[in-house]
């Protein structure tokens, strides 16, 4: 995952893709529902922790969304 094509705002990872999914950082209050995501996870790339809050999982079934998510996740990025 660290090695994955990724795109950066401010030296900071804002989305990235990896195994067919692209992963974006849009933040706690996110409501992927409401965006209509339908198959949607939070990341969770540790075996002994919990997911990372803010950070979503979207699968290539859903990679229309994805040009629309990467612009919401640079909005956040902004506002941090």
């Amino acid at each position: 995952m660290m090695n994955s094509s990724g795109i950066k705002y401010k030296d900071k990872v804002i989305a990235f893709f990896h195994n067919d999914e692209m992963i974006f950082r849009l933040g706690k209050d996110f409501d992927p529902h409401k965006f209509g995501l339908r198959e949607v996870k939070l990341l969770n790339p540790f075996k002994n922790k919990g997911p990372l809050k803010g950070w979503f999982v979207v699968n290539r079934f859903e990679k229309e969304k994805w040009e629309d998510l990467t612009r919401k996740a640079f909005e956040y990025a902004k506002s941090l």
